[in-house]
C-alpha cells in the first residue's frame, strides 16, 4: 500500500513540475493558463453577467489547438507512423475538440449541457494533462488517471479561491439605473 501511495505522490509531482523540466511546452501552456486565470478573474467579478454561445464554442476551439501542438510534437518525434497510447490521447483531445466545436456551433445539446461540457475548467485540465504526458512522456496509465484526478482538485481549490477573493461588481438593474438618472442631484 505504501508503494501505490509512493507511486501516486511522485506522479502528482512528476505533472506538476513537468512544465519546470520540459520547457517547450511552457509555449502552449503559458496562453492557457492566462486565459484561465483572466477569463476566471472576469466571471468572478462580474458573476452576474450572462455568457453567450460564443463562450463554450471559442472554449472548445482550444482543444483544437492544442491537438494541432500535440501532433506537431509527436511527428517531431517521429511517433506518429506507430498507434501508441500518447497518440491516441492527441487523436482523442482532436476529436473532443472538433466534437465541441461543432456542436456548440450548430447549439446541439441545450444551453446548460453545451456550457457544462464546453466550460473553461475542464477544456483547460485536459489541455494541460494532454500537453504534460505527450510533451514529458509520464506513463498514461492509473497512476497518471488518479494523480490527474488529485490535480483537478487542486485546479477547482484555486478557482473556488479566486472566486472568493475577487471584490465583485456592483450589479445595477435597469429599474436601479433610471431610478439615479431621475433622481434629482444634490447642490
Amino acid at each position: 500500500m505504501i508503494g501505490v501511495i509512493g507511486t501516486l505522490v511522485d506522479r502528482f509531482i512528476d505533472i506538476l513540475i513537468a512544465p519546470y523540466n520540459f520547457r517547450d511546452m511552457l509555449w502552449i501552456l503559458t496562453p492557457l493558463f492566462l486565459a484561465l486565470l483572466l477569463i476566471e478573474l472576469y466571471f468572478a467579478r462580474y458573476k452576474f453577467e450572462e455568457a453567450g454561445w460564443n463562450v463554450p464554442y471559442s472554449n472548445s476551439l482550444i482543444m483544437i489547438f492544442v491537438s494541432i501542438d500535440l501532433f506537431r510534437i509527436l511527428n517531431s518525434g517521429g511517433e506518429l507512423s506507430d498507434i501508441t497510447p500518447r497518440i491516441a490521447l492527441a487523436v482523442g483531445v482532436a476529436t473532443l475538440g472538433v466534437f465541441l466545436t461543432a456542436s456548440n456551433f450548430l447549439h446541439l445539446w441545450s444551453r446548460e449541457f453545451a456550457f457544462g461540457m464546453s466550460n473553461h475548467l475542464p477544456m483547460n485540465f485536459i489541455a494541460y494533462m494532454s500537453v504534460v504526458i505527450i510533451y514529458s512522456r509520464i506513463p498514461l496509465d492509473f497512476y497518471t488517471l488518479i494523480a490527474s484526478f488529485g490535480i483537478f482538485v487542486v485546479f477547482v481549490l484555486l478557482i473556488l479561491l479566486i472566486r472568493f477573493i475577487v471584490p465583485k461588481a456592483i450589479e445595477l438593474d435597469i429599474e436601479e439605473l433610471k431610478e439615479r438618472e431621475e433622481a434629482p442631484t444634490p447642490r
